[in-house]
């Protein structure tokens, strides 16, 4: 069974938050509701209230260097090709914005940025 965990990217603050990251409460259809962070909650969903924590889940995967992979991780392979991680269709897929295609996830990629702090990677 894989581990689930988390990291938050906050919106406000241009700040990503992994270790800082203390709890993610669900509600009861499965999607997050809240998150604890450094000491203080900041909604995820709420009535009125515009999100300003952004949660992405740990694909289960490492890759070629023993990086942790997540969701929103900007990716290179062996072919140079630079790619995306999203989820889709119940797996974590590496998705290419130029050729438009979605290919199956591997640990024998590198993490090279994130698509918050390094929008520019997929230029």
């Amino acid at each position: 069974m894989r581990e689930f965990k988390f990291r938050a990217w906050d919106i406000v603050n241009r700040k990503m938050y992994l270790d800082e990251l203390e709890s993610v409460a669900f509600a009861k259809n499965g999607l997050p509701a809240n998150v604890s962070v450094a000491g203080f909650s900041r909604p995820l969903m709420a009535i009125g209230v515009e999100p300003q924590i952004v949660l992405q889940q740990f694909t289960g995967l490492k890759d070629k260097n023993g990086k942790e992979i997540y969701d929103g991780d900007i990716t290179r392979d062996a072919e140079n090709n630079v790619a995306d991680i999203e989820w889709r269709r119940s797996a974590f897929c590496r998705k290419d914005r130029k050729q438009k295609h979605f290919y199956p996830l591997t640990d024998d990629c590198e993490v090279i940025g994130n698509i918050y702090e390094n929008p520019e990677l997929l230029q």
